[in-house]
């Protein structure tokens, strides 16, 4: 999970879409890791890791939502995230398949990455890495403008694998940028 300034239930939320799409799909989920976006990533109004880290505590302290932790590892890429999650999974559970999950606003950057080579968050061959070796789920959301509706569609027209990767569709008209807008108003 990316930024997480702070966590909403729309995060949590799709958490819990991803894993009901991987167990329709015959995947037994055995964890969520929200694994904040590190320190060396600047954005305006950005609080320290340490203080996202709590925040991504609390929105999952109660039993309810057990199955996702927080990883505090910091590193700004996402290759090595999934790879030491992957490693650290493996020794808990064995053989596990980890995915990255997402939200439709990071089509925006697979076709940075696609046409520079990079975007702020990865390089179009960690992109193409994460997507054949480790999966993704995309959240998608129909009812936010801008929001891309077939994102295989376009991971297949920017030629990047799309095997390991699996759409979920969500209906709520809750933006998690419009959440933030309301924060920094009433904070």
């Amino acid at each position: 999970m990316g930024l997480s300034i702070p966590p909403y239930i729309v995060h949590i939320e799709m958490f819990i879409m991803g894993k009901e799409c991987m167990e329709k799909h015959g995947f037994k989920v055995v964890k969520g890791v929200m694994n904040p976006s590190s320190d060396s990533y600047k954005k305006s109004g950005m609080l320290s890791l340490f203080h996202r880290n709590e925040m991504c505590k609390l929105s999952v302290s109660n039993d309810k939502h057990n199955w996702i932790i927080v990883d505090n590892f910091e590193d700004s890429n996402p290759v090595t995230i999934l790879q030491r999650c992957h490693d650290k999974m493996i020794k808990e559970y064995g053989e596990v398949k980890v995915m990255y999950l997402c939200g439709a606003d990071a089509i925006d950057s697979f076709i940075e990455a696609h046409s520079k080579g990079k975007s702020k968050f990865w390089t179009f061959e960690e992109l193409k890495t994460i997507l054949d070796k480790y999966g993704m789920i995309i959240e998608v959301n129909s009812n936010r403008p801008g929001n891309a509706s077939d994102p295989i569609k376009i991971l297949k027209a920017l030629n990047l694998p799309t095997k390991n990767v699996f759409a979920v569709f969500s209906t709520d008209d809750i933006s998690r940028n419009y959440g933030r807008k309301c924060y920094k108003l009433c904070g």
